[in-house]
């Protein structure tokens, strides 16, 4: 995945988040790509950063946006306006079916309990309404970077009143990615 950020500023090389991603294979045909994975994923996280529950709260951040956006990557096709399919990726040793590591993710109650508290208090995970196809799993993702990213983020607020923050501050949001 190219991280060039040729035509988007200063601001754009000091996106720590992105360098995360940059080995990352994109899984879509190559034919079809019209937005680059690097920018999918910056769209996401500022708009779940800026308070985005769904999909279409994630397309509506991206046309009010989009100045932005092009601060940091140049979104020369603009925001995708819908998502044709996504791909969710796991980091294990496990060699076993996706659906029985999912069983035992679940188990693991200490960490779940008090992450799900966490994500229903901050991004009110109990009322979103996502689940079609890997939706609601794809942006359960999205959300758990935002809480990370929103984790070390300056300041004592709590993390509800960094999301409110982020989404009406823009210089805000941005400096929670430029770490």
């Amino acid at each position: 995945m190219s991280l060039d950020s040729s035509g988007c500023g200063a601001v754009s090389k000091s996106i720590v988040f992105l360098r995360y991603f940059e080995d990352l294979p994109d899984p879509r045909q190559r034919a079809k790509v019209m937005y680059p994975l690097p920018e999918v994923l910056l769209l996401c996280l500022l708009a779940v950063l800026a308070g985005a529950e769904t999909i279409t709260d994630i397309v509506r951040f991206g046309e009010a946006k989009l100045a932005l956006l092009r601060r940091f990557r140049p979104f020369a096709e603009g925001t995708p306006g819908r998502t044709e399919s996504e791909t969710r990726f796991y980091i294990t040793s496990l060699t076993l079916p996706a659906d029985q590591i999912g069983a035992m993710v679940r188990d693991h109650w200490a960490v779940e309990n008090s992450l799900h508290w966490v994500m229903d208090m901050v991004f009110r995970d109990d009322e979103c309404r996502l689940r079609t196809d890997n939706a609601p799993a794809n942006f359960t993702t999205i959300k758990h970077i935002a809480l990370n990213v929103m984790r070390r983020g300056n300041g004592q607020d709590s993390l509800h009143l960094k999301r409110k923050v982020a989404a009406w501050d823009d210089e805000y949001l941005a400096s929670l990615i430029a770490r």
